[in-house]
């Protein structure tokens, strides 16, 4: 009688493989993601423009103060406040201008932009 050797399957070496793979690319994440950053990103002296514009999504302000360094700066002489109709019927171009208004800029350089 002829004894045939059953055959392996390796099918636990792929997932080892994958889990070792996949275990090395989370833990270079740090790295191969900032190159990836610092490719996108190109770091330019502004330029003077007619009017600076915010657009909308930061409820913190740092995009608007910004803007209000810019014009400052004497980059542009008006800043464009966008923003989509939010909650309880307000503007958020509005809530952004009147927040600013509370931080000391002037009214005159702000212009709410609804959406």
């Amino acid at each position: 009688m002829v004894q045939v050797k059953e055959k392996r399957r390796p099918g636990w070496r792929k997932w080892v493989m994958a889990a070792a793979l996949g275990t090395a690319i989370w833990i270079s994440r740090g790295w191969w993601l900032q190159g990836i950053g610092d490719f996108l990103v190109t770091n330019e002296e502004p330029q003077r423009a007619d009017v600076v514009a915010v657009l909308a999504g930061d409820g913190y302000g740092h995009r608007l103060m910004k803007a209000v360094e810019l014009v400052r700066r004497g980059y542009a002489p008006l800043i464009l406040v966008d923003g989509p109709l939010g909650s309880y019927g307000t503007n958020e171009g509005e809530l952004g201008t009147n927040w600013a208004v509370k931080q000391g800029v002037s009214r005159e350089i702000l212009a709410p932009l609804p959406m």
